[in-house]
């Protein structure tokens, strides 16, 4: 007797539930992820269409990295926006341990809790164009020793687009096969 597939809501409610579940695991933990894949490959096999199970839970898993990829942009403002809350209170405790050591000369003030606010100096470069006065510094005007200098990828695969000979390096085209999906 032939067990019924399963095709519909229920699998992509079991598919779901099992994506999820990936994302509390230790991404270390390679027996737990091995599990998971053989949950995940009992669940396909109920399956009424395999290949169609695994564009699901494909899509499944580009939505939730979709939503982890708003997640971390909305995190990264925040915590842009509290790094400008810090700059602001600290720049108001400088100017406050300023005022107060015009006033009195001393540099730092005892708090309630036991502590002290210190006014400190640090010292630190500034550096500018010596010709020109401006702050950003051409790199092409500075000595190779104190440039960093990066690879082009995109420069490097435009000059094999067009079969260009390139010093010091040798290249060739390869190719990657993948599943793409279509409606």
């Amino acid at each position: 007797m032939d067990e019924k597939k399963k095709t519909g809501y229920d699998l992509i409610s079991e598919l779901s539930v099992l994506v999820v579940e990936f994302d509390s695991m230790d991404s270390e933990d390679d027996d737990a992820i091995g599990e998971w894949f053989r949950e995940l490959d009992e669940l396909l096999k109920q399956s009424s269409d395999k290949l169609l199970s695994y564009r699901q839970v494909v899509s499944i898993a580009k939505s939730r990295q979709e939503l982890f990829r708003e997640e971390r942009n909305r995190y990264a403002s925040r915590f842009r926006a509290q790094g400008k809350v810090v700059d602001k209170v600290k720049e108001l405790a400088r100017l406050m341990l300023e005022r107060h050591k015009a006033l009195t000369g001393d540099k730092k003030i005892s708090l309630k809790d036991g502590t002290w606010a210190t006014l400190a100096t640090t010292k630190s470069w500034n550096f500018w164009d010596a010709e020109t006065g401006i702050v950003d510094l051409d790199p092409d005007s500075l000595p190779d020793e104190y440039v960093k200098r990066e690879v082009s990828k995109s420069a490097l695969k435009a000059a094999a687009d067009t079969g260009k000979k390139i010093d010091g390096v040798e290249y060739e085209r390869v190719e990657k096969t993948h599943v793409r999906w279509q409606k």
